[in-house]
């Protein structure tokens, strides 16, 4: 199993899901905030991939998960130019609000970017503290174009 509840089955426990989202097209960073007209905003680049993620976030049935979470992102195809930690800010944003409530309850985050798949695309997965994910099987998957887990 690419994933596996540490609860002891024997105690009654409310078991957290584990999502996944594929989102399409190059990983892009979030930008810096721009100032214009006397006021700050968001560039129309980084609002169309926040919607994006959010519209995968929908389509996929995300609901808030309680208590910490962890995220694991794999950027496939994004440019060596681009800094991991931008890449990491847009979806972690994106995300606040639908797959948790606030962005403070992540508190364990994996990343990497990889330019090795034919198609760019986002792999980002989300669950609970409470969860053992094997990366290692999650990643193989992914890199062979496999849908590599379900939502139980």
């Amino acid at each position: 199993s690419l994933y596996s509840n540490r609860h002891n089955s024997t105690v009654d426990t409310i078991r957290e899901p584990l999502y996944h989202l594929l989102i399409p097209g190059k990983p892009l960073p979030k930008e810096r905030p721009r100032l214009g007209k006397g006021r700050t905003y968001t560039s129309s680049k980084t609002k169309s991939q926040e919607k994006l993620i959010q519209a995968h976030a929908l389509k996929s049935r995300i609901v808030p998960i309680q208590g910490d979470v962890r995220l694991f992102l794999c950027f496939f195809g994004a440019h060596h130019a681009a800094d991991t930690d931008n890449l990491i800010k847009l979806p972690l944003d994106a995300l606040n609000g639908m797959a948790y409530k606030d962005d403070r309850q992540v508190i364990d985050i994996h990343a990497f970017k990889r330019d090795v798949l034919t198609e760019p695309l986002t792999a980002i997965l989300i669950g609970p503290i409470s969860e053992e994910i094997n990366l290692p099987e999650i990643v193989e998957a992914l890199l062979q174009g496999q849908t590599p887990l379900s939502s139980d």
